[in-house]
């Protein structure tokens, strides 16, 4: 059997992609095409640091989108080896298309907290979890709530919200596999 082989003179090479050049665009031609008419994501302002007081524990650093009149509230749980900012572009997304407020916390180990880079047990991980969507719960009182985890965090959002004690929001996501793997998002109010 033989292989199709392809062979083209260097000259013809160069040709072509001396051709291909010149229909590209001038870098004037490039700065000249306006930004994408979307001014609200261009100026949308910076995510507030906070703090969660937690009763049994350090406090927990994490950063709000906030929306001037929320119609929705978003609680973001980061990866392993990840920190509250890798909500930024969903929570702009939410913020300026939703009109949600999303607020994003560095669990224990990770991030901007005391001691980064220890294992603080799952335990821990799950009551910080239900200790600060309750604290964001009772700020938002009567909108509606979403927790949204991702990877680890979506394996901490899955198991809160399957034990006895729950977890306080109306719906949640979790992400806790490799993509290939469904989303699961549900309602937890009956």
């Amino acid at each position: 059997m033989s292989r199709f082989k392809f062979w083209c003179p260097p000259w013809l090479t160069a040709l072509v992609l001396l051709g291909l050049t010149a229909c590209m665009p001038s870098p004037a031609q490039i700065a000249s095409v306006p930004a994408r008419d979307h001014p609200q994501i261009i100026s949308a302002p910076a995510p507030q640091p906070i703090q969660f007081d937690l009763p049994d524990g350090p406090n927990l650093a994490g950063r709000v989108w906030h929306h001037d009149q929320p119609r929705h509230i978003v609680l973001g749980v980061h990866g392993f080896n990840d920190h509250s900012k890798a909500f930024e572009p969903l929570a702009q997304h939410l913020r300026n298309e939703l009109g949600a407020t999303v607020y994003a916390y560095d669990q224990r180990g990770f991030g901007a907290n005391p001691s980064p880079g220890i294992w603080p047990g799952a335990d821990p991980l799950l009551e910080d979890l239900r200790q600060i969507a309750m604290q964001v719960r009772q700020r938002h009182a009567g909108l509606p709530f979403t927790v949204v985890g991702e990877s680890m965090g979506g394996a901490v959002v899955w198991v809160a919200a399957s034990e006895p004690k729950g977890l306080q929001a109306d719906h949640w996501c979790s992400k806790p596999l490799p993509s290939g793997v469904p989303t699961a998002c549900l309602g937890t109010n009956g």
